[in-house]
């Protein structure tokens, strides 16, 4: 007979011998509580696999946690404690549209007192703000006179076609300004203005004076500007220039001003 079985039969055999004549009305002390018997609980848990090991917690009963009534002391505490939170944290900005310059209203489609009528439209990457009273000012003259003219009216007329040509020769004129050039700038001669590149287009010529290792960039126009008064009659190409008296004296002069 196994353990729990024994158990069993011990809580069935009466406690005393005497017989239920004598205590005709005597109730148990108290009701059998199986989960009381912590033994037999565990019994009874092993019952079904024995390789199965089944741990039972009591979980403790909390006591209901009753509503603490609100005086008005705790009200002023929890008032106060929100005003301190809101004191504390950084004061954020509040986003301000910015005024329309024709008619000083909020550049906002409901942000208006009704005196002129905004519209934002967009066609591709040109945006264009409608302002009713902007366009009554420039078109006024040539027959547009209602300064509050919805969108939808202007935009079947022919001015709102030179309005988008406008705007997008502005959008492509800013895109123009911010981007960068793909390269620099060539630099100019001071003489000459032109450019110090040698090229058809420019009269510079980069060469050498012999036994000299530096490059030279032969200008006709600073060339004859410093010997015009030694005899220089006219600007010269290079090859005209070597076979001068003065290609001899700008070798030194340029020799000397290297050497400072």
């Amino acid at each position: 007979m196994s353990r729990l079985q024994q158990n069993l039969l011990k809580r069935q055999q009466p406690t005393t011998s005497s017989t239920p004549a004598e205590h005709p009305m005597k109730a148990p002390a108290e009701p059998l509580a199986m989960e009381e018997d912590v033994e037999m609980e565990r019994e009874m848990l092993s019952i079904h696999n024995s390789d199965l090991q089944v741990q039972s917690y009591a979980m403790p009963v909390a006591a209901a946690a009753l509503p603490t009534p609100l005086t008005q002391d705790s009200i002023e505490k929890i008032v106060q404690g929100i005003l301190e939170m809101q004191q504390q944290r950084p004061e954020q900005k509040m986003r301000q549209t910015k005024p329309c310059l024709a008619c000083g209203q909020p550049k906002s489609r409901y942000g208006t007192d009704g005196s002129s009528i905004h519209f934002f439209y967009q066609q591709g990457p040109v945006r264009y703000f409608y302002c009713s009273r902007k366009v009554h000012q420039t078109y006024a003259a040539e027959g547009l006179s209602d300064p509050r003219m919805p969108f939808e009216q202007f935009a079947a007329s022919e001015f709102f076609q030179r309005e988008l040509e406008a705007t997008k020769k502005r959008v492509e004129e800013k895109a123009r300004r911010q981007r960068p050039d793909s390269q620099p700038p060539d630099r100019l001669c001071r003489f000459c203005h032109l450019t110090l590149k040698q090229g058809p287009n420019s009269p510079h010529i980069h060469t050498r004076f012999p036994g000299v290792a530096c490059k030279h960039i032969y200008c006709p126009s600073k060339v004859y500007s410093l010997y015009r008064d030694k005899g220089m009659a006219r600007e010269m190409t290079w090859k005209e220039f070597v076979a001068t008296p003065f290609f001899e004296a700008e070798r030194r002069r340029w020799m000397k001003e290297r050497t400072k």
